[in-house]
């Protein structure tokens, strides 16, 4: 079939179109998303603090309400992460960044099956408590890597001001 009308060349070319549009707008809300977070606090302090300022919020009334916002610390957490690991990256040679690479790598993996074996729980066990237990786990695991990279962060910043 050969057509030549530019309609059928728009019919045709709207997949690669659609493609191309899910993924600017994919790149686009990862980009506001990041600056926006950027432009917070985004140090522990500042996660627990508003967290908390969430928790105490009294339009919350329920306990799904009151996961969100630990839901919320874990997202935060989650990009403090990876904002630790991109300043870690400064601070290493090509083996360290190799072996912090790896790390990354596996810290995914770990809390991908962790958190499946968390929210097992909730598939294994009727009750909103096993739900809360289940975040609470998950907001503990992030605080941990968090809390590892930032010392180690803290270490190598302190080796560099050694050397000056």
């Amino acid at each position: 079939y050969n057509c030549n009308h530019s309609a059928c060349a728009a019919i045709i070319s709207w997949p690669i179109l659609k493609t191309m549009t899910l993924k600017i707008s994919a790149i686009l809300t990862l980009f506001f998303s990041t600056t926006c977070l950027f432009g917070q606090e985004t140090d522990k302090n500042g996660i627990e603090k508003r967290m908390t300022i969430c928790l105490k919020d009294t339009s919350i009334r329920t306990q799904m309400d009151m996961r969100r916002c630990v839901y919320e610390a874990v997202s935060e957490y989650q990009t403090l992460i990876e904002a630790l690991t991109l300043k870690l990256e400064q601070y290493l040679s090509d083996e360290g960044l190799e072996k912090l690479r790896l790390s990354a790598e596996a810290w995914k993996n770990y809390y991908d099956k962790e958190s499946a074996f968390i929210y097992n729980l909730t598939e294994e066990r009727i009750g909103t408590m096993y739900n809360n237990i289940a975040v609470s786990d998950l907001l503990e695991m992030v605080r941990q890597r968090a809390d590892l990279l930032e010392s180690r962060l803290n270490i190598y910043r302190e080796t560099r001001d050694d050397k000056k």
